[in-house]
Formats: structure tokens, C-alpha cells, sequence
């Protein structure tokens, strides 16, 4: 099971500036916003539970959650409870 959730995990090696102005948040969601434009992820694939992105990226899953719901905002994701996170196609229309 463990094999199986780090496969689904971006393969570019990613480390958190941790002296940055920048919140950490705000780090982790350009990264995954540069997987997915490198396209490590399929149109409505699953992407990693913020448990698995808070794990690899060694901060809280509250950090990981707050940069996966801008991605939601962003219209770049769609949140299923009890299903997880997919990517969309294009950003929707109804996002800000």
C-alpha cells in the first residue's frame, strides 16, 4: 500500500525555502501547478491526498489542505469528499 501512494506523488525533486518570504503554502502549490503543466497528471486523474503532499513535503497537512484549496478556488482541481483530488481540464468559468 505504501509502494502505491508514492508512486502517485510528483517526481520532481521538490524542497521547501523555508527562509522565503513566500508561504510555504504558496510553495507547495506552485509546485504542484508546475507538475501539472508538465503534465505528471492526467485530466480528472486522482492527484496526491494532501496527507501524502504534507508527508513529502514535511510540513502539516492544514498547509498542504490551504494550497490544494487554492488550486480548487483557481479552478485547476476538482475535490470530491471521500474521493479525493482530480485535475480539471482548464480552469472553469465560474472561478475567480
Amino acid at each position: 500500500m505504501r509502494e502505491l501512494q508514492k508512486q502517485s506523488l510528483p517526481g520532481s525533486p521538490f524542497v521547501l525555502d523555508r527562509t522565503s518570504f513566500i508561504p510555504l503554502w504558496q510553495q507547495i502549490k506552485r509546485w504542484l501547478l508546475n507538475e501539472m503543466e508538465r503534465g505528471r497528471w492526467s485530466n480528472g486523474e486522482p492527484l496526491p491526498s494532501e496527507t501524502q503532499i504534507a508527508e513529502h513535503c514535511g510540513v502539516s497537512r492544514m498547509t498542504a489542505r490551504q494550497a490544494m484549496n487554492e488550486l480548487r478556488i483557481e479552478g485547476r482541481i476538482q475535490r470530491e469528499r471521500g474521493r479525493g483530488s482530480f485535475l480539471m481540464s482548464e480552469p472553469s468559468k465560474d472561478s475567480p
